[in-house]
């Protein structure tokens, strides 16, 4: 943003900038989530339309978030979600039902685990939460210590001081680098290769 927005100046060497660069990256903050969500779509193994449809939306959210002569308006953020969403529910849709049909997840879950459940502070140390769909839900001090969540959708979910100690999160759909860091982790908890070991996390 810095760079293409404002040629390189800092609003702190130029305090009356501060307030459109503010302003601005409030407004490119969802553009790089939906892209950082893209670029991990295109990690996986997907059919070619889909793969297409994904570069295709990555490429204009490129141009909105680069291009210094567009001021990004809500209603374009609202157009642009409106685009990626459905884009990333066959991402999950296809990569969950892929594995289920594979073996590669449990016949059924613990009870409550959907999409925007309600599970603070549950505990589900150590169960099997593979292909689980939890988008949305609020898992905001739940103990999932030992958990495995390979292909798990975890589309913004909560997971304020949730427990992770020694849970497999390596293949975990659309978990970012935020959501890792409000969680309590330890030396054996796997994560992605796209994203960063909290330095808080037990040793």
């Amino acid at each position: 943003m810095t760079q293409h927005h404002f040629s390189g100046a800092s609003w702190r060497e130029d305090p009356s900038i501060a307030s459109a660069m503010f302003e601005a990256f409030r407004a490119l903050q969802p553009v790089h989530e939906m892209l950082f969500y893209l670029a991990q779509s295109m990690t996986i193994q997907l059919p070619d339309g889909l793969v297409g449809e994904i570069q295709h939306c990555e490429a204009e959210l490129r141009m909105l978030s680069i291009n210094p002569m567009i001021r990004i308006e809500p209603s374009e953020i609202l157009r642009a979600r409106q685009t990626v969403r459905p884009l990333l529910d066959r991402v999950s849709k296809t990569v969950r039902g892929r594995a289920r049909r594979a073996g590669h997840a449990p016949r059924t879950f613990p009870s409550g685990v959907r999409a925007r459940s309600e599970l603070m502070g549950t505990i589900l140390t150590g169960a099997d939460l593979r292909t689980a769909d939890l988008r949305g839900a609020l898992l905001m001090g739940a103990d999932l210590d030992e958990t495995r969540m390979t292909n798990t959708d975890l589309l913004g979910v909560d997971l304020r001081d949730a427990s992770v100690r020694g849970t497999d999160l390596t293949g975990a759909l659309f978990l970012t680098q935020p959501q890792l860091n409000s969680t309590i982790g330890d030396a054996d908890t796997a994560i992605p290769e796209m994203l960063s070991r909290p330095g808080h996390w037990e040793q």
